[in-house]
């Protein structure tokens, strides 16, 4: 049971660092704010559950689930009256307040009040602070260097490159969500796969997918595309498909392997 008296006072030393969004509370919504709130529950935790941010000192802001961008994605600030403001900073906080923001341990909470149907409707966001230096690639300028988009077109290596750094960054991730989540959310990954709950396949090539958009033009990505797909081809000659503890860690197994079967094949490593 947690109580006022558990919970610290939000400061702006307490928000720098990175977080994990993990989901949206709505235990306090009346019976009728409920039933409008599930109308719009999917496309909400869409939007931002499962999120990897970071607030750097300084106020700049980051959301590592698109192009990266070396100035930031935006800005935030902490305002009187524990409101934790973010701007500019992409989907779903492009103007953000998180009102009664307070943190618990190392789970930060605050409130955002949304449009569901005909009323709003006032639900409280939890994030958890990411302390562990195992997963300190996932908020960092260098770990995220595969998200800027090719200005140029991209020999082999550079491109086989790219994709190892992709499949490390998402093994990463979902040993991380494996840890802090009861779900995880597909479209934060950004690779051509689709998922079942013992099995991972590939998705056909689609030039306007989210993976292809990280590539110089569309001929580097369908060729981005061709390494990932050899891996799966040449997969089972190091093992089987992994088996874990649930099947979000598999995932996670499955990219590390993906990773090192398409370093051993190319004789390129990141």
């Amino acid at each position: 049971m947690l109580s006022c008296k558990e919970d610290t006072k939000i400061s702006d030393d307490k928000l720098e660092g990175g977080w994990l969004v993990l989901y949206p509370d709505d235990k306090q919504l009346n019976s009728d704010e409920r039933r409008s709130y599930a109308t719009v529950q999917d496309s909400v935790v869409g939007l931002l559950g499962l999120k990897v941010l970071r607030f750097d000192e300084g106020g700049m802001f980051y959301q590592a689930d698109s192009l990266y961008k070396k100035d930031g994605e935006g800005e935030w600030k902490l305002l009187p009256e524990a409101v934790v403001h973010i701007a500019n900073a992409g989907k779903g906080l492009n103007v953000f307040y998180g009102k009664d923001a307070v943190i618990n341990k190392d789970t930060l909470k605050m409130t955002e009040k949304i449009d569901a149907g005909e009323q709003q409707v006032s639900i409280v966001w939890n994030l958890k602070k990411i302390t562990d230096k195992k997963y300190s690639s996932l908020f960092t300028d260098e770990g995220n260097n595969w998200r800027k988009k090719a200005n140029a077109v991209e020999d082999k290596t550079a491109l086989t490159k790219r994709v190892l750094a992709m499949l490390h960054y998402y093994s990463l991730y979902y040993e991380l969500v494996s840890n802090e989540s009861a779900f995880f959310v597909s479209q934060r990954v950004h690779l051509p796969f689709k998922y079942y709950q013992h099995g991972v396949g590939m998705e056909p090539f689609n030039k306007e997918s989210s993976f292809a958009r990280y590539f110089y033009n569309e001929v580097q990505a369908l060729e981005a595309y061709g390494i990932i797909s050899t891996g799966m081809d040449q997969f089972s000659k190091y093992g089987k498909y992994p088996s874990g503890k649930n099947y979000v860690i598999e995932y996670s197994l499955f990219m590390s392997k993906m990773k090192e079967t398409i370093e051993i094949e190319t004789a390129i490593k990141l």
